[in-house]
C-alpha cells in the first residue's frame, strides 16, 4: 500500500513537474517568438530607413526635411498599380509646387496609367500581354543631391506581367533648381551647342563598355538621333552624369544595362559655371 502510495506521489510530481516544464517551455516559445517578430519590425523599420537614406547623398544637406515618399497603390482583378514617388516641402518654398505637380499631373496620371493597361499599352519593346495575364506596373524614384542649386530625380516606370519574368522599364529625369523652383535643361546645363561634345563622351563610354564588359556585348552603339532625343535623360551627382535609356534602346531587356555614365571632370569646358 505504501509503495502504491509513493508511486501516486511519484507520478503527481511528474506530472506537476511535466506541466510546469511545459509552461516554461510554452513561455520560452512564446518569448522567443515575441523577440523574432520585434526583432523583424526593427529590421524592417531599418531598412526602410535605409533606403529613404540611400536615395540622398549623405554627404549633402541640401535635401534633408525637403523630400518625402509618397505612395499609391491600386489591386484589381487585371492589373496592380504600385506607384512610389517624391514629393518637395512646399511650406519650405511655394515654388516646390511646380516640381509636384508634374509628377502627379503629368508623369504618374493615373487615369492615363489605367487606360494604357486596359488598351494593353506597351512600355519600350516588350511584348504584349493577353488577357489571362495579371499585369503589374511599379513606379519608383531615386534622387541625386549635388549641390544647393541642383536636385536630381531619376524616375523609372517598370511593366511586369505574370507570364514573363523580366520588367520593362521607361526613364525619366528631373533636375530641378531648388532656389529657384524651376527645372533645368540640357541647354541651362550645358553651354550652347554642346551636343555634339556630350554626344561623343558618352558614345565613346558607351563603346568601351561594349569591348570591355561581357555584360554590354549585346548592346549597339548609339547613335546621334538616339541620343539627341535622350539628351535631358540625364542625372547628375558629385562625379558623374549619367544618360538614361529606355529598353532595348542600346541595350535589350535582359541585360539589365539603361545608362551610359560619363564623369563631371570630363565636361567642364561645356558646363556651365551655375553647375
Amino acid at each position: 500500500m505504501r509503495n502504491k502510495s509513493n508511486l501516486l506521489v511519484t507520478l503527481l510530481i511528474s506530472v506537476v513537474f511535466t506541466l510546469g516544464s511545459c509552461k516554461k517551455e510554452k513561455s520560452a516559445l512564446l518569448a522567443d517568438h515575441l523577440l523574432e517578430i520585434k526583432e523583424k519590425k526593427q529590421l524592417e523599420a531599418k531598412a526602410t530607413t535605409t533606403l529613404v537614406n540611400s536615395t540622398v547623398n549623405s554627404d549633402n544637406k541640401v535635401l534633408e526635411n525637403k523630400v518625402t515618399t509618397k505612395s499609391f497603390y491600386k489591386n484589381e482583378d487585371n492589373y496592380v498599380i504600385d506607384y512610389r514617388y517624391p514629393v518637395l516641402d512646399t511650406k519650405q518654398n511655394p515654388s516646390y509646387k511646380v516640381f509636384n505637380d508634374f509628377i502627379t499631373d503629368q508623369y504618374l496620371d493615373y487615369k492615363l496609367s489605367v487606360k494604357d493597361i486596359i488598351n494593353k499599352q506597351k512600355l519600350s519593346c516588350q511584348i504584349g500581354y493577353d488577357n489571362t495575364e495579371r499585369f503589374k506596373r511599379l513606379v519608383d524614384y531615386k534622387v541625386y543631391a549635388n549641390n544647393p542649386k541642383v536636385l536630381s530625380v531619376l524616375l523609372y516606370k517598370a511593366n511586369h506581367y505574370t507570364k514573363e519574368n523580366q520588367y520593362s522599364y521607361l526613364f525619366k529625369t528631373l533636375n530641378f533648381d531648388p532656389i529657384k523652383g524651376a527645372f533645368i535643361s540640357f541647354e541651362s546645363m550645358f553651354r550652347p551647342g554642346a551636343e555634339k561634345e556630350v554626344f561623343k563622351l558618352v558614345s565613346k563610354a558607351l563603346k568601351e563598355k561594349i569591348e570591355n564588359d561581357d555584360n554590354y556585348q549585346q548592346c549597339q552603339e548609339l547613335k546621334y538621333d538616339t541620343f539627341l532625343t535622350y539628351k535631358d535623360n540625364f542625372v547628375i551627382d558629385k562625379n558623374t552624369i549619367k544618360f538614361y535609356f529606355d529598353d532595348c534602346v542600346i541595350c535589350p531587356v535582359y541585360s539589365g544595362n539603361y545608362f551610359v555614365e560619363i564623369s563631371r571632370s570630363s565636361t567642364l569646358d561645356i558646363l556651365n559655371t551655375d553647375f
